[in-house]
């Protein structure tokens, strides 16, 4: 319930983290700009974990989750707190998101809003991201906020954690959207916690180097790609669907 109220002071954060955002950024890492803003803003203020009191009602382990704003203000929490906390700074700024929950641990993933004929926006690898109404989703694993993780190494544990727990039947996929109308939002004062704003300069720095990554990755999947398609060729050297296909692959790697 408590990743259902993304308040004014989370909107504020993350409009804050967002405008710090260099102009020149490329749009090629489109849908994950702000959500990678918004985690690297998170991420500069060196959260820690620590694991909840958890407690023992009618025979059934209880978690006890923070509201957002409290995780903020200590800069403490577990799985759960964390990903309550991006996902309502993500849910202020409209993004869809969806709670991914594995035994004894949950985290998250967010809609990019780019369509799967154009995933390669996203990502040029088709293991690396959840298809969900048509459209690219990038799980992200929270816990990588402790000692100042990085987007792309959340999104990459992210992703290892689904496909390690999608096939066993006890992965678990919570719609917020869906969840708001069975659970209506705690009505919550306002808070005086004041937004201590991460230097513009340490989050584009940041922003850069996952960047950085993202665009190391992308060139090592391309790699492997034409390399499988160049070892197809050498049994079949004429083979027009092999041949268009990897004309496809150098066009979207700039190498025509």
């Amino acid at each position: 319930e408590a990743s259902f109220t993304p308040t004014i002071f989370l909107q504020s954060f993350a409009k804050q983290a967002i405008s710090s955002l260099k102009e020149t950024l490329s749009t090629q890492i489109s849908g994950i700009l702000y959500p990678m803003a918004i985690f690297e803003a998170l991420s500069a203020y060196s959260f820690k974990y620590l694991d909840d009191n958890r407690y023992n009602y009618k025979n059934t382990i209880m978690d006890n989750v923070q509201y957002p704003r409290k995780t903020f203000e200590l800069r403490t929490g577990d799985c759960d707190d964390y990903t309550v906390l991006y996902a309502s700074c993500l849910s202020s700024i409209g993004k869809k998101v969806i709670l991914i929950t594995v035994p004894e641990h949950i985290f998250l993933a967010f809609d990019t809003g780019v369509a799967i004929k154009n995933a390669d926006l996203v990502s040029f690898d088709k293991n690396s991201y959840l298809v969900r109404d048509g459209r690219v989703w990038i799980p992200m694993e929270l816990t990588m906020l402790k000692n100042k993780g990085s987007f792309f190494d959340a999104w990459k544990e992210g992703m290892r954690k689904y496909q390690d727990w999608k096939d066993g039947g006890e992965l678990e996929i919570i719609d917020l959207e869906e969840a708001k109308k069975l659970y209506p939002s705690a009505p919550l004062p306002q808070t005086n916690i004041p937004i201590e704003k991460p230097s513009e300069q340490e989050i584009n720095l940041r922003i850069a180097e996952d960047i950085e990554k993202l665009e190391a990755y992308k060139q090592k999947v391309m790699e492997d790609v034409i390399k499988q398609y160049q070892t197809n060729l050498e049994s079949n050297p004429h083979d027009p669907v092999t041949l268009n296909q990897l004309g496809i692959v150098y066009a979207k790697a700039g190498l025509l």
